[in-house]
């Protein structure tokens, strides 16, 4: 194999030239967002989804992580997550979500 050749070179250059469509974000909302989802009425598109969630004591809030599609990926978005097929109101935030001070 010549220099900086590997195996897969080629499907990852593809997805470079394809761009990114989606982004992992950080939520707050009311409920945890564990076994949720992000409806498509918003117009979030095929690229949205709740990956993780759980309440936060040391926040004492519910914090989750979803991908989004990267135009509605901006921090403060509303957005509803869907828990039991209910909207929840949640907000994109900054991740990470706590920063400890020196």
């Amino acid at each position: 194999m010549a220099e900086g050749e590997f195996i897969g070179r080629e499907a990852l250059l593809g997805r470079k030239r394809m761009g990114v469509k989606r982004k992992l974000v950080g939520l707050n909302g009311r409920a945890g967002h564990r076994q949720a989802a992000l409806p498509d009425r918003q117009g979030l598109g095929a690229h949205r989804r709740v990956t993780s969630g759980a309440p936060s004591p040391w926040l004492n809030k519910n914090i989750g992580l979803g991908y989004v599609a990267v135009e509605h990926a901006a921090v403060g978005t509303e957005i509803a997550v869907l828990v039991r097929r209910q909207p929840v109101a949640a907000r994109i935030v900054q991740t990470p979500f706590y920063k400890r001070a020196r």
